[in-house]
């Protein structure tokens, strides 16, 4: 009996030695790291403009990638004329790869010619149901447009066959009275279209005011598949209407994406640094018509310049981008959740130098891509491979 207890002793040691010893190997599974690198817009290169800024991405039904980005043409503000910039990556479907390998020379699908207050983006919307490519930008944000007679507008530009052409654009406001002289920008990043209720298949994007007295977020929607659109769920800063200074609550520019129990998620910039030099997380549940109070909370692990970031949901985890530094626009990292943000186990620093505005995308099931600003240097795409 003796012998026998001492084998089944063993054995069971023996057991959880091999569980335990083959632990740190299913954990290294999950590795991402880069295994591209490339430079999608130089300026003084590409078109002679003075600096590309704003990028946004999205992945279409059919694999390609779409890349877009505000082409400056005589300097690297924000007001001023502009081009707006496309490329597309198609996947290769020789070797099974997928897109971001090769990429579309760039083509200039808006021309706000010598406007003094251009176009700004913005975000790009896929419709799935329609196979309809959605782009959404701002003329005069900054009110400095005596040629328009000081008037913003909001402008939709919609390609029906996947980017290779485009309608001309629409005043989204010439179906609403309501959105004539916005004070909106949409993003910048991607809108989303629901995939789950309630209000399945709505298209959602939400954007910050532009007014540096009203600091403040909230969305537009659309129900027939951006044909009219409509204000939705707003968060307001604090104080409201009143001079915001150091420290105030003023949430900006915004990504969301939609959690598959159909919460919509917000992760948003944090204009005043309140409570934290952070980001701010909030939720909807009714479709982005209203976004509760009771959900707004800060990640004190998303720490944050003050800048544009991104999410992105992709498989079982959630994925999100930013110049990771509490002072400093630089060090890119990509890091990754599997609570929906509740916590982020993993990090991956893309780039340590000077970065700012960052978008991601899916790629595929193993890879995911971020085109991102170095700076004024110009406009960079990343793919990340996600399993080892």
């Amino acid at each position: 009996m003796a012998t026998s207890s001492l084998g089944v002793c063993l054995g069971g040691l023996l057991g959880i030695a091999a569980v335990l010893s083959s632990l740190p190997t299913f954990l290294a599974e999950f590795r991402p790291h880069v295994v591209e690198t490339q430079l999608l817009w130089e300026p003084q290169v590409v078109g002679d403009v003075a600096a590309f800024r704003i990028p946004v991405a999205a992945r279409l039904p059919n694999g390609t990638l779409v890349a877009l980005a505000e082409a400056r043409k005589f300097s690297s503000g924000d007001y001023g004329a502009k081009f707006l910039a496309l490329r597309m990556s198609h996947p290769d479907k020789f070797n099974g790869d997928g897109a971001g390998d090769l990429w579309t020379p760039t083509q200039f699908i808006v021309d706000d010619f010598q406007a003094k207050d251009g176009l700004n983006l913005g975000a790009v919307i896929v419709d799935e149901v329609k196979n309809t490519l959605i782009v959404l930008y701002t003329v005069c944000a900054h009110t400095a447009c005596p040629e328009r007679d000081y008037v913003r507008s909001n402008y939709m530009l919609r390609s029906r066959d996947w980017g290779l052409t485009w309608e001309r654009p629409v005043d989204i406001s010439s179906n609403n009275a309501a959105l004539k002289n916005l004070s909106w920008s949409a993003g910048p990043g991607y809108g989303i279209q629901k995939k789950y209720a309630p209000y399945k298949d709505r298209l959602i994007a939400c954007g910050h005011t532009n007014d540096l007295n009203i600091l403040s977020m909230f969305c537009i929607v659309s129900d027939d598949h951006g044909d009219t659109w409509a204000k939705a769920g707003v968060v307001y800063h604090i104080p409201y209407r009143s001079p915001l200074g150091p420290g105030d609550f003023a949430p900006t520019e915004v990504q969301i994406v939609e959690l598959y129990n159909g919460t919509v998620l917000f992760n948003v910039r944090n204009e005043r640094r309140y409570h934290c030099s952070c980001r701010i997380v909030m939720s909807s549940d009714d479709g982005a018509n209203t976004i509760p109070v009771e959900t707004i909370r800060f990640n004190p692990t998303l720490i944050d310049p003050v800048c544009a970031g991104s999410i992105l949901l992709h498989g079982s985890r959630l994925y999100f981008t930013n110049p990771a530094n509490e002072a400093h626009r630089q060090n890119l990292t990509l890091r990754w959740s599997a609570d929906w943000g509740d916590s982020w186990v993993g990090a991956l620093v893309v780039d340590p130098g000077t970065s700012e505005y960052s978008c991601l995308t899916a790629i595929d099931d193993n890879h995911v891509g971020i085109v991102y600003e170095q700076g004024l240097a110009g406009v960079w795409f990343i793919k990340v491979k996600l399993n080892s």
